[in-house]
């Protein structure tokens, strides 16, 4: 028996009247489940798919195009063309002159569309046989969604801990202590302190640096003499471990030299100053103590033209060539 007259077979032994009225529901239920007919009759999900063609002048060549490709995608049911409009479980309309074309299928209780769009020089045949396609698909179960892929682990970085010194809006560094080291040629020491400010314009680790430093040898034999220095120059500053960094730098500027001879009493006071240029460069480790404030130790080397002193033609002192200090202080950025 042709499954179509199986179907009005079905229809007529058994089915309740509200099916015989409305296949096209009886057809989508079928998509889903049996029909509550007599035991031995055809499931439903079985049932072929009857297509409505309109218009009614539909040449045969495209009704087989559109049958024949909806039976491609079409698994497990048969399309066929609708004996009655009523009966239909799918439809296809053309629109705007053929153009475009809207299909609609009976599908788990209610009327669900597509519309397709075709361009002026597409093939007529073709456009029936896109039709049949997706009549065929609409029927199709839609395939689960599959399950996300789980992220993979997620794999535990760490940071070092930087320091506000250590970031890019800390380009400032004022530093300030203490220095002593070697003052006059006879090897008496000298006391004293300075400040420097540091200034790095960009991530590279150079920038420039201005000091500004005072010492003063005490009196010793009737003689005392006092320093007073300021100086320019590049300065690298490289930082070792967030906490730990190092700071190189050469600088020239001009040094003032003061000796005083202490009066008696037959001589009043005198004094000898003297302006020269210099050459100085230091080595500083850092240490950070807090957010902004750390300490600072190292060394300092200065070169002078090293010339006597002499008052009232006698000389009383000599500035040594090279004169070593040892610097200790603190820091702080911002």
């Amino acid at each position: 028996m042709d499954l179509v007259a199986g179907v009005e077979a079905s229809a007529s032994a058994g089915v309740t009247e509200q099916a015989q009225n409305q296949p096209a529901r009886c057809a989508a239920r079928g998509i889903q489940g049996y029909v509550s007919v007599p035991t031995g009759y055809t499931p439903l999900s079985v049932l072929p798919i009857l297509v409505d063609l309109a218009p009614p002048d539909v040449t045969p060549q495209q009704s087989s195009a559109l049958l024949a490709a909806c039976n491609e995608v079409s698994a497990d049911r048969r399309c066929l063309s609708a004996p009655d409009p009523t009966r239909a479980t799918a439809r296809v309309r053309w629109l705007e002159g053929g153009n475009v074309a809207e299909v609609q299928a009976w599908v788990d209780g209610k009327w669900r569309s597509r519309r397709l769009l075709f361009a002026e020089n597409d093939l007529v045949p073709e456009r029936w046989r896109a039709a049949g396609l997706v009549v065929g698909s609409m029927f199709e179960p839609e395939a689960p969604a599959a399950p996300p892929e789980p992220a993979p682990p997620r794999e535990e970085q760490t940071r070092p801990i930087t320091r506000p010194e250590e970031t890019d809006s800390k380009r400032y560094r004022l530093s300030l202590g203490g220095l002593g080291g070697n003052g006059l040629e006879d090897g008496t020491l000298r006391w004293g302190g300075f400040v420097r400010m540091a200034y790095q314009p960009t991530e590279f680790p150079l920038g420039v640096s201005a000091t500004l430093s005072a010492a003063y040898r005490p009196v010793h034999e009737d003689i005392s003499a006092q320093w007073l220095s300021a100086t320019m120059g590049p300065v690298a500053l490289w930082n070792a471990t967030p906490n730990l960094g190092l700071e190189v730098g050469i600088e020239l500027g001009q040094e003032r030299f003061l000796v005083t001879l202490k009066p008696t009493d037959t001589d009043p006071e005198q004094s000898e100053t003297r302006a020269y240029l210099t050459l100085s460069g230091h080595l500083m480790g850092r240490l950070l103590l807090g957010e902004h404030v750390g300490a600072i130790a190292g060394v300092g080397l200065a070169t002078t033209p090293g010339q006597p002193v002499r008052i009232d033609g006698q000389q009383v002192a000599g500035n040594p060539r090279l004169s070593l200090t040892l610097r200790l202080g603190l820091h702080a950025t911002f």
